[in-house]
């Protein structure tokens, strides 16, 4: 992976840091106590439903809708509650690694297990999020249930290696780091002085990447086999979040 492709993760994992920083009341005469929870999210993605449309023929078309939705997942947070009433959120928004074998396996003429086609894919997925948050219409610090709006910059590192099984296709890598802007409401209720809901809606608003692509294809040329892309994308995307958290 080149340096440039790194630039968009580095660049959001400073992000975070200068977060902290600022939250941590460096210099600062404190007088109130600093508040500090964990908590632990389900994460749901809404269906996103994607179209494709094929011409028959002059006066007919075939068209498929499908409703793509990412599953349940769970994410650990950290949050910290200034004396100022700023409040900062560090999670580790995703962490996967996969390693499978997808083969086409056919019997030969003596009956013999064949592969004709097929490729082992394995990658890792990295997703951290930092989170800055104000309730909205503090009036009463008793109160059970609170709303606040946040903002998120999530960093992000994809990586995708397919191993061909044989010899009709070539290997390939795919790279892709970058960043994700969310808006994000969401609502609390305490349920005891310690433990305490958390519902909220991230939504994501802008995803800037770099993102790297490479095919050994020994026909082509070393500068043929790699391409590399910055992309920015204002894409809405949303999610559900439901988590329970407990103050330290």
């Amino acid at each position: 992976m080149t340096n440039k492709t790194q630039i968009p993760f580095y660049a959001g994992v400073l992000m975070m840091l200068c977060g902290l920083y600022a939250g941590s009341g460096f210099g600062q005469e404190i007088s109130l106590p600093t508040n500090h929870m964990i908590k632990t999210y389900m994460n749901i993605g809404f269906p996103e439903v994607t179209t494709q449309t094929i011409a028959i023929d002059s006066f007919h078309q075939q068209v498929t809708r499908q409703q793509n939705a990412e599953g349940g997942w769970l994410s650990l947070a950290y949050t910290r509650e200034a004396p100022s009433g700023a409040i900062h959120e560090f999670e580790l928004s995703r962490l996967s690694f996969w390693n499978r074998d997808n083969q086409v396996v056919v019997q030969d003429s003596l009956f013999l297990p064949m592969t004709i086609s097929g490729a082992n894919v394995r990658g890792v997925y990295a997703a951290a999020r930092y989170e800055y948050m104000q309730e909205l219409h503090k009036t009463d610090e008793n109160r059970k249930t609170k709303i606040y709006l946040g903002g998120s910059a999530q960093p992000f590192f994809y990586r995708n290696v397919v191993r061909p099984l044989n010899s009709q296709s070539f290997p390939t890598t795919d790279i892709s780091a970058g960043i994700k802007l969310a808006l994000i409401p969401r609502v609390t209720q305490n349920l005891t002085d310690k433990l305490f809901l958390d519902v909220n809606i991230p939504i994501q608003m802008v995803t800037t990447d770099v993102t790297h692509n490479r095919v050994e294809n020994p026909s082509f040329t070393a500068s043929q086999q790699s391409i590399s892309t910055i992309n920015f994308m204002m894409d809405m995307k949303y999610m559900l979040r439901a988590g329970i958290g407990y103050r330290l």
